[in-house]
């Protein structure tokens, strides 16, 4: 088969899901020259203003897919929804796919990867994995309350992840549940921090980089804010990117993994994966000699790796309405009063809970950083924003 290099061409590279990562990866591609095809579905709105190539459909159309993949070299995905069976017959039809249906596979099952990961030796925070509330009941003397039950497929920002203080709540809610999918289930972490660790992986597994861990600060499941450097110390940052480079071993993934980890009684747990370029990274943008992003295009489509150093402390804030009487349009001469701020507006219609934008700053150290991009946040929208450390909202128990 012909590929782009043979025929001394640029790589067109197809993705799948129409959000803010395909807009963010569509933009480095301009950069690199790299054609962009994009199927999306109809409530994907972040590249309708800026991609020409536009696929509106069912992602889930089995022959869809195909004929999408036919046009493009390689074919990488902004979301890990898309069921493993159906990027398993791409490449059994000799579509390139990356990253790979069995690591689609894992990334979308919270269940089979905590399964896999604790196979391979990888800490992650004690679990059990139920189905029905009998199941529950059976387990729950082996966990401390509040107890946490999080959707194995489906859930994602927050989505699918329920607290509960008494086991009545718990089983009444698994009783009722209407989602018919496993839940994993844990006690509440006393978390001191959370990182992720960004391992980008060639087509060729020894070509590899790292970015540093980044420190983030979720609200109610969500991402509010991320900051390099960290203020961990560098053992804890060290055995990161060690347990993170395990992960991307263990699920063998090819591009962008981010690998989340939480720091509990003074150990790294390793949360979750996605197989992705992922809002944490968003910094990279400005902070890293080479973006997330360009890595993950350089990754999927053979390309030599960018350096991941970061040349200066940089954080990054989530513009994320709290209710849906916030006004869409962001402000966007307000922001701009903040100099260092830079602004990524999504295009997307404002609602709740929805991450409709981010802000990035570089200063002289994080915190810094970190103020001035809240400045900037809230100069942005009219209403309030999800996490403002100057508001206060609570965490919710659902």
């Amino acid at each position: 088969m012909a590929t782009w290099k043979s025929e001394a061409r640029a790589p067109v590279v197809g993705i799948i899901g129409g959000g803010q990562l395909a807009r963010m990866m569509f933009q480095s591609a301009l950069s690199l020259g790299i054609e962009v095809h994009i199927l999306r579905s109809e409530s994907d709105e972040s590249l309708n203003k800026i991609a020409k190539e536009i696929t509106v459909a069912n992602q889930f159309d089995p022959t869809t897919l195909y004929h999408f993949a036919r046009k493009c070299d390689v074919v990488t995905f902004d979301h890990e929804l898309i069921p493993a069976q159906l990027v398993q017959e791409l490449s059994d039809r000799n579509c390139t796919i990356y990253p790979s249906a069995d690591t689609l596979a894992l990334a979308a099952d919270k269940a089979k990867q905590r399964k896999a990961l604790q196979a391979a030796g990888i800490p992650v925070p004690k679990f059990a994995v139920v189905e029905t509330a009998m199941e529950l009941e059976a387990i729950s003397t082996a966990f401390e309350f509040p107890l946490v039950l999080k959707a194995a497929r489906g859930g994602f920002d927050g989505r699918g992840v329920h607290r509960f203080s008494t086991l009545e709540q718990a089983t009444h809610f698994i009783r009722n549940s209407k989602s018919q999918v496993p839940y994993v289930v844990e006690s509440e972490l006393e978390i001191e921090a959370e990182l992720a660790v960004l391992v980008v992986t060639g087509q060729q597994p020894a070509n590899r980089v790292t970015y540093p861990p980044i420190q983030t600060r979720q609200f109610d499941g969500i991402c509010v804010e991320a900051f390099w450097p960290t203020e961990l110390d560098s053992e804890v940052e060290e055995e990161a990117v060690e347990l993170a480079m395990r992960v991307a071993d263990t699920v063998g993934s090819v591009g962008v993994l981010a690998v989340e980890l939480f720091l509990v009684d003074g150990k790294l747990l390793v949360n979750e994966l996605a197989p992705r370029v992922h809002n944490s990274g968003h910094l990279t943008i400005e902070g890293a000699v080479t973006s997330q992003f360009e890595n993950h295009l350089r990754a999927v489509t053979g390309l030599p790796l960018g350096s991941t150093e970061m040349i200066s402390p940089v954080a990054m804030v989530n513009l994320i309405p709290v209710d849906s009487a916030t006004k869409g349009a962001i402000n966007l001469e307000g922001a701009l009063l903040v100099p260092e701020a830079k602004v990524h507006d999504y295009s997307k219609t404002a609602r709740a809970n929805r991450k409709i934008a981010h802000i990035s700053v570089l200063a002289e150290d994080a915190q810094s950083a970190l103020k001035r991009a809240w400045e900037a946040a809230r100069a942005s929208l009219e209403g309030r924003i999800l996490g403002d450390p100057e508001d206060n909202i609570v965490e919710s128990d659902a």
